[in-house]
């Protein structure tokens, strides 16, 4: 309950940081006043790597990465893209092939064949009937398992009541726990920029605030371009990296011929084209009239039936509950 004044009015430094007016460096004049020049030239370029990628025109591409290391990606046995989604109607998947050809997948007897249903019927009694998936009915009586407690502050807003099942109230009283546990501390102002503080053991220790810093803040400017920099004495300079950015940054271009090719410039500005025309390839994935395989038909035409019949009774499980 002893009131402690702090003053930090001998504690106040002054530092600014802001742009250059070449827009690429930053000028950091500390407390003193002397301004330090930080240029991140020379680190951005350090940072900055450039890869190349060149057509071999033969289907392949050439991959140099940051490390001069050469890889070859080859295009010519590509696989095309095909989307399965599930329909508006929340029942059946769309497969759309490579020509954009849309087929429907009614699964419904197909999960009609494998599913298996489960009951419980309330009898109404207190009891309840379960049958599982072999049709076996089993009787869950709930009349013996209900018991009640209850744990509520007292009235006099220091003890806990708790009632037991029987209904008999027991009193706890958890102040000399609480007064085991509890623990001082204390400030105290030596009027001479420092504070003794003592822990709980009763050691003290002191804190000397007369060379403290203050604070300064940074932070995203509501346009989300500029950085705003607020000094010690509250004072706001925007700090504008537009022309720091575009004097540091690269750029590479991708732009689509119209022909089913594309022209890549890296950031070297060396132009590279990417034929997309020979990597076509058609699947197919069906029904099967038996309403339970799918038909999957690959590029070559050649069918393959998948039976996932196994695989789901695999994954199935039967439960039992014996009273």
């Amino acid at each position: 309950g002893t009131p402690v004044t702090i003053d930090t009015n001998a504690a106040e430094t002054l530092t600014t940081l802001v742009l250059n007016a070449d827009d690429t460096n930053l000028d950091y004049t500390d407390e003193d006043g002397v301004t330090t020049q930080l240029d991140f030239t020379a680190l951005v370029q350090n940072l900055e790597t450039i890869t190349t990628l060149v057509d071999n025109t033969d289907g392949t591409f050439t991959y140099t990465n940051e490390a001069g290391t050469p890889v070859t990606i080859d295009t010519n046995a590509a696989e095309t893209l095909t989307t399965l989604v599930l329909n508006a109607d929340d029942t059946n998947l769309d497969y759309t092939d490579e020509d954009g050809v849309t087929t429907q997948l009614d699964f419904t007897a197909l999960v009609q064949n494998l599913e298996t249903i489960t009951t419980l019927v309330d009898n109404t009694d207190g009891t309840f009937t379960y049958t599982n998936e072999a049709g076996t009915p089993v009787t869950i009586d709930t009349n013996a398992a209900e018991t009640l407690t209850t744990l509520v502050l007292n009235a006099d807003d220091t003890n806990l009541d708790y009632t037991d099942e029987d209904g008999v109230t027991t009193q706890l009283d958890f102040t000399a726990l609480i007064q085991n546990l509890e623990t001082i501390t204390t400030l105290v102002d030596n009027t001479d920029g420092t504070f003794t503080y003592t822990n709980e053991a009763g050691t003290p220790v002191t804190i000397d605030t007369n060379a403290a810093e203050t604070l300064t803040t940074l932070v995203l400017n509501a346009d989300d371009t500029n950085l705003d920099y607020t000094d010690e004495d509250g004072v706001t300079t925007q700090l504008d990296f537009t022309a720091l950015v575009q004097n540091l940054e690269t750029i590479t271009t991708l732009v689509d011929n119209t022909d089913g090719t594309f022209t890549y410039t890296n950031e070297a500005g060396t132009p590279v084209t990417i034929d997309t025309n020979a990597a076509e390839t058609l699947t197919t994935l069906v029904l099967n009239a038996d309403d339970t395989n799918l038909d999957y038909t690959d590029e070559d035409g050649v069918t393959t039936q998948l039976d996932f019949t196994a695989l789901v009774q695999n994954l199935e499980t039967i439960t039992t509950l014996v009273d």
